[in-house]
């Protein structure tokens, strides 16, 4: 009867226990669900999780040497682009490398000092993006920038455009952030107006409305800027200051010759002449103009075409033709000879 009693004490303390138990993970998990972290969302497209990422300036890596504790770090890319690690007295190059080339770096440098060396890297923290502006700029080239940026704030790391700059901001999307990729390099180079690859897009803005603020462009890492020049025409002859003028918006036969700062004294203005391109050829085209009558409002104020040659004087074709290489500072290319009167 003794042992009968104790033996059911036991178990009711048993069955009390295991309530309290469950009571208490109830309370941890008042959902019913079994509690289960969250696993990381990997983007597929991320280079880092396809082996393929090149390492960039200002990345954090993770470099773990096994058995080694003392030497696994976590370092920064340097602005040169290299990385310092413990035992190696000189800096290691590292952007540009994959991981796998870094460690295989890594290895070498530690067999002096380490027999057959472990290591692994991982770019733990990509701190930077790729971004290339090339064009009429003041400072082209590549930036690494480690957040956000919009396409007016890019220019303006290029030192804005230049005098030479027109109106036409091309945006050529690459796709990739890798700043080391051979085919972003022939980009580089490459005449983005004329691009034809399939793989890329190219978007143009207009740089007066970025500069006004009506326009907002997001950057994204990889993408290749190119400020296009403005077209040209040449102002040349009886002028007082002969030159090339940008064309960055609607240009008028009197506002180009103003930009020339005016006629010389006892200029001519009844045969004002354009030379212009005739569409598809190499010969040019003479209309001749009445300024004097375009300022009377006796006759229409013609509208500039690009690379029309603007000519006050009754000097030959030929002539013409060479004091508008004169008029440009570098000199100009090739303009064609052939003329047809009209």
């Amino acid at each position: 009867m003794y042992y009968a009693i104790k033996k059911m004490f036991f178990l009711c303390l048993v069955l009390i226990l295991s309530l309290l138990f469950v009571g208490a993970a109830a309370a941890q998990n008042p959902t019913g669900t079994t509690s289960q972290t969250a696993p990381a969302q990997i983007d597929p497209q991320d280079l880092r999780y396809q082996g393929r990422y090149r390492i960039g300036y200002q990345d954090q890596l993770e470099i773990e040497v096994y058995k080694h504790k003392e030497l696994s770090v976590k370092v920064d890319v340097g602005d040169d682009g290299t990385i310092r690690v413990p035992g190696i007295a000189e800096p290691i190059p590292a952007v540009c490398k994959t991981e796998r080339e870094l460690s295989a770096d890594l290895i070498k440098a530690y067999s002096s000092i380490l027999r057959t060396p472990y290591i692994t890297v991982r770019a733990g923290e990509a701190k930077s993006q790729s971004f290339a502006v090339i064009g009429a700029v003041s400072k082209p080239g590549a930036f690494f920038l480690n957040r956000r940026i919009q396409l007016l704030e890019l220019l303006a790391f290029a030192g804005g455009p230049t005098d030479r700059a027109g109106v036409k901001v091309m945006v050529a999307r690459t796709g990739s952030s890798s700043a080391c990729q051979e085919e972003r390099d022939k980009l580089l180079n490459t005449d983005i107006a004329n691009l034809n690859n399939p793989d890329v897009t190219v978007n143009t803005y207009d740089m007066n409305d970025l500069m006004a603020n009506r326009r907002t462009v997001w950057m994204q890492p990889g993408d290749i800027v190119s400020v296009r020049e403005a077209d040209v025409i040449y102002v040349v002859g009886n002028v007082v200051d002969p030159k090339e003028v940008p064309i960055k918006k609607e240009i008028t036969l009197s506002q180009a010759i103003a930009a020339a700062k005016g006629l010389k004294p006892s200029t001519k203005k009844g045969a004002i002449r354009i030379l212009r391109k005739k569409p598809d050829s190499l010969e040019r085209e003479v209309i001749i103009c009445d300024l004097g009558d375009i300022e009377k409002a006796k006759a229409p104020d013609p509208i500039l075409l690009p690379d029309d040659i603007v000519a006050v004087s009754e000097d030959p074709v030929k002539t013409i033709l060479k004091s508008v290489i004169a008029a440009i500072v570098g000199g100009a290319g090739y303009i064609p000879y052939n003329i047809t009167l009209r």
